[in-house]
């Protein structure tokens, strides 16, 4: 679901959709409280017009935490699957394969050739 579509059930007051992660779920909520606050003449419109875009802001951010921490999780997955790996076979496959997953590099990472030295760059 979108921001938008989420922010649209939770202003009608509707029930929370089922299968929300806890990001959209958080901000779900927040709007609804918001708007029945808003309803019930307990906060003010613009009250809760600023609410709600603090609440827009939080969301983004939750949800990029979000995507970050399960990436970071399947990483850390596939890392110790190849370390497992590694141990038993000890081959270079293995530890390129190890590298390539350690650094996030492509497959023909490489292809690409290390930048020629020059008497500048050493520090002699």
């Amino acid at each position: 679901m979108t921001p938008d579509e989420i922010k649209g059930m939770a202003v009608k007051l509707l029930p929370m959709p089922d299968g929300l992660n806890s990001a959209e779920q958080m901000y779900f909520t927040t709007m609804r409280n918001l708007s029945f606050d808003w309803r019930s003449k307990r906060i003010s419109a613009e009250q809760a017009k600023r609410e709600g875009f603090m609440a827009r802001r939080e969301f983004d951010k939750n949800s990029f935490d979000l995507k970050l921490w399960q990436h970071t999780t399947t990483m850390w997955g596939k890392i110790e699957m190849l370390a497992t790996r590694f141990a038993k076979e000890h081959t270079m496959e293995v530890a390129d394969l190890f590298f390539r997953t350690v650094y996030g590099l492509g497959e023909n990472w490489r292809a690409v050739k290390p930048r020629e030295e020059t008497k500048d760059d050493t520090s002699e």
